[in-house]
């Protein structure tokens, strides 16, 4: 039993405490605890979070461990039941206790016992320490610093053990400067300007931790508002808007508030304010409205005020101006215009029907009239107008226009100028009556005021008043100066009529004398004037009286020889008396017209004149009209060798049409028309009315006459200038269609310019050489020229002059005498018409080498 205690004495012995986490023994018998410590012996746990201690064996049989206890820093043993914070978890190896949450108080010495194959008892220790994590307790991501301003970027960092703060910006270190300031919360950035706005970064390391955090901050670089433009008096006029606009700057930009005796002025009613674009309308002005307005400019770097000082104007009001009533001539008229105001108004008169207000004082333009104004009560204004020895033309309105500043005031007033009537525009002197017709006698009576009417008839030397009634033959209308009688028909009635105007201040008379009117007389005398196949005209000369009243057309009737006037198959026509020569259309030829005439005035037809017997004539047709369409004075066709010609049928004047000619002839134009080229005569039978002229020359002028002929002989032809297309090529045998003008130049053209060009400039070197040298092919054949000069001459004397030279083409007219060319003149470019073209023959102008023509059936 001895020997038995002795032993265990001696295992217990053996057995050695594990000091910071370590245990020892002979025979490596221990348990430990992890994690190991890091920092100064101890094992370290961040505030807040949850520290994990485990407790393990290092012993040969792992399964022989059991009785493994934790235990307080205050020697308590540990259990899962106590504090909810604190859990134990056992392993497969050992057992872990977890403190979640942890706290200073948590920190200290834990103990872990177990017990060996029952009989070794082990033990552990560690120290629990706690610290503080890196944190940024304070250290925006988004920071605005204020232009011109000391601005510290805020970084405040939290740790245990001491953190180190280091700055960087752009990925540059920013260090300490005259400039830049590190602090332990922040960067100090001195009068921070825009080129300080940027990504800053504050890296922050406990290096005996070995650990280390960083937050990127943007710093924006805000400016002030400030006032750039504001107007700071202002005038309004009581009862209308006004607006005010105040404009800032500062970043970001700034918004707008309005302010009113230190109230702000948004939402209230009348006034709308923009706080983005600065500007305050206030509607409907008010007197107590004015005052100073504050415009205050507010963004996050600060504010900046303006202020406006706005005066309101009290619109004037006109308190009195009444009309006047004056008589003409010697007395005065005086108006009288009061009117209040802030400020006190400015009175002036303005007559409606002049261009301009009178100015005070005496008007230069009538020294009649006077004006003045006076100040009464401080805000009352009296102005007065006045008129020396009124006249009529006095009379009408005006207007009293009272103003202060930018507001103004209108009221009408009338003068009324009484005068005793006047006939002056009455233009009814005289009336007439015919048949059955009633007559309106009517007089206009001025007068101020309006005048009554009477009326009278002079009956056997006696003035007798008008009797009106049911049964009388007299009506009398009127409006205030106008009276009209209305007198039935009967000669009984004809005579003098006095219309009598009476008012207040006089009688006025005037007379209009009624009268019989007739139709006109019978007409003086017809001259026949040209006649045609199918016209004729006349010229007339007006009746001998007009029947008292005007004479408003002239009539004629006309008949064939195969009708009778009591058959009434005759024709009627009328036109103006301003009209005193006349011609009748669309008769027939050959045929024999009775024609009569008479004068038409409102009381009816005149009598007709003697009768009149004409036979037209038979003649040559009339002129055929082209057809083919032209512009700028020519016709233009797309070929170049052919244009179609196309015509009207013309009258034929009472003899049938056989047949129509086409003569056509090349012309250039300089400064006129001139013949270059042969003419050319083709006949064509009806009833065609067009031909295709082809065989032209390209890009050249034609004239071109077409007439009509009959059994007479032949008639005016029409003209036309035509002009074809340049050439572009031929299409077997034939003229093609020209090409557009824009068209491009093909290579055998060009290959054929440039021939041309380069046999032009060795000419001009042949010719250099003759004239330098007395060399090349000019001097050869100037020299063999020189040896027969003598012969050339001789033969020249002989022979004469067999060729003409070309004439300048004629005028159109002279154009039609082509079969004698030595007659022809000059032609203006812009002729179109002309007489007529009589050949049947082609003619190379100078009128020799005739050719039959050609003629179309």
């Amino acid at each position: 039993m001895t020997i038995f205690f002795t032993v265990w004495i001696l295992l217990v012995t053996t057995t050695a405490t594990t000091v910071f986490g370590q245990a020892s023994s002979a025979d490596d018998i221990r348990i430990f605890i992890l994690p190991s410590p890091t920092l100064n012996g101890k094992v370290v746990n961040a505030l807040g979070e949850t520290g994990v201690l485990t407790c393990k064996g290092d012993v040969p049989n792992p399964d022989l461990m059991e009785d493994m206890k934790w235990y307080y820093p205050d020697q308590k043993e540990i259990k899962d039941s106590e504090d909810p914070r604190i859990t134990l978890v056992p392993t497969d190896e050992g057992l872990s206790v977890h403190i979640s949450s942890f706290r200073d108080s948590d920190a200290g010495f834990y103990r872990c016992t177990a017990t060996y194959a029952k009989t070794t008892k082990l033990e552990a220790n560690v120290s629990l320490a706690s610290y503080v994590p890196i944190t940024f307790d304070s250290a925006p991501k988004d920071q605005y610093a204020t232009k011109g301003e000391d601005y510290k970027i805020e970084c405040v960092v939290k740790s245990d053990p001491e953190p180190r703060v280091t700055w960087y910006k752009d990925h540059k270190r920013v260090s300490n400067s005259d400039r830049y300031v590190v602090h332990p919360d922040g960067l100090l950035v001195r009068n921070v300007s825009e080129s300080d706005e940027g990504v800053y970064k504050c890296g922050v390391t406990v290096i005996v931790m070995g650990h280390s955090k960083e937050q990127f901050i943007s710093l924006q670089v805000q400016e002030k508002p400030r006032v750039i433009s504001l107007v700071t008096e202002m005038e309004g006029v009581e009862g209308e808007s006004v607006s005010m606009k105040c404009i800032g700057e500062g970043k970001p930009k700034p918004q707008v508030e309005w302010l009113h005796q230190g109230q702000s002025l948004y939402g209230i009613p009348r006034h709308t304010v923009d706080k983005y674009e600065g500007s305050l309308l206030i509607e409907n002005l008010l007197v107590e409205d004015k005052g100073n307005y504050v415009c205050r400019l507010n963004n996050s770097a600060g504010t900046a005020e303006g202020t406006v000082l706005l005066s309101v104007i009290s619109k004037p009001v006109i308190q009195q101006f009444l009309n006047t009533t004056v008589p003409v001539d010697n007395t005065s008229a005086i108006l009288i215009c009061r009117a209040s105001g802030n400020p006190p108004p400015d009175i002036l008169f303005h007559k409606e029907s002049q261009p301009y207000p009178f100015t005070l004082g005496v008007q230069e333009r009538d020294n009649r009239i006077f004006q003045e104004q006076k100040r009464i009560d401080g805000e009352i204004t009296e102005g007065s107008l006045k008129i020396k020895h009124v006249m009529k033309s006095d009379d009408g309105l005006y207007n009293c226009i009272a103003s202060n500043g930018r507001s103004r005031t209108e009221r009408m007033g009338h003068i009324t100028v009484e005068f005793v009537p006047t006939f002056e525009h009455t233009p009814m002197k005289e009336a007439w009556m015919w048949g059955s017709k009633a007559v309106n006698l009517t007089c206009f009576a001025e007068s101020i005021p309006n005048a009554t009417f009477t009326w009278f008839l002079e009956v056997g030397g006696n003035s007798l008043p008008i009797k009106l009634g049911e049964n009388e033959p007299y009506r009398v209308y009127g409006l205030e100066s106008l009276s009209s009688l209305l007198v039935s028909p009967g000669r009984e009635r004809l005579g003098l009529y006095t219309c009598v105007a009476t008012n207040k201040l006089g009688v006025a008379s005037h007379s209009i004398l009624l009268r019989e009117a007739t139709t006109p007389g019978r007409i003086q005398q017809v001259i026949t004037g040209p006649i045609t196949a199918t016209t004729v005209s006349f010229k007339i000369a007006g009746p001998v009286t007009d029947g008292g009243l005007p004479v408003n057309y002239y009539i004629v009737h006309y008949k064939s020889e195969r009708d009778t006037w009591d058959s009434e198959n005759y024709v009627r026509k009328t036109w103006p008396i301003e009209e005193d020569i006349i011609t009748i259309e669309g008769l027939e030829p050959l045929r024999s017209y009775s024609f009569r005439f008479a004068a038409i005035n409102e009381a009816g037809n005149g009598e007709f004149s003697e009768k009149i017997e004409t036979t037209m004539k038979r003649a040559a047709p009339e002129v055929p009209s082209i057809i083919t369409e032209s512009s700028g004075g020519y016709a233009f066709t797309p070929y170049s060798d052919q244009i179609e010609i196309k015509w009207s049928h013309p009258l034929d004047n009472g003899e049938k049409i056989d047949k129509f000619e086409i003569s056509y002839i090349p012309v250039r134009n300089s400064t006129r028309w001139e013949i270059d080229g042969e003419k050319t005569d083709i006949h064509v039978l009806p009833p065609h009315l067009s031909y295709l002229l082809s065989n032209l020359q390209p890009n050249t002028y034609y004239r071109v006459d077409v007439r009509a002929h009959n059994s007479i002989g032949w008639g005016n032809p029409s003209h036309i200038i035509i002009k074809t297309a340049g050439l572009h090529g031929y299409s077997g045998g034939g003229l093609v269609k020209a090409a557009p003008t824009d068209a491009k130049l093909d290579i055998p053209l060009i290959v054929t310019a440039a021939i041309v060009i380069l046999l032009v400039v060795l000419l001009l070197i042949d010719f250099v050489c003759c004239r330098v040298s007395r060399r090349g092919m000019f001097y050869a054949i100037s020299m063999r020229f020189c040896n027969k000069k003598t012969q050339s001459a001789r033969t020249t004397n002989s022979k004469g002059a067999t060729n003409g030279e070309k004439q300048p083409i004629p005028d159109l007219e002279a154009l039609d005498r082509f079969h004698n060319p030595s007659d022809l003149e000059d032609l203006p470019s812009n002729h179109a018409v002309s007489q007529p073209l009589i050949t049947d023959t082609k003619s190379n102008g100078n009128g020799t080498s005739p050719t039959p023509a050609n003629t179309f059936v």
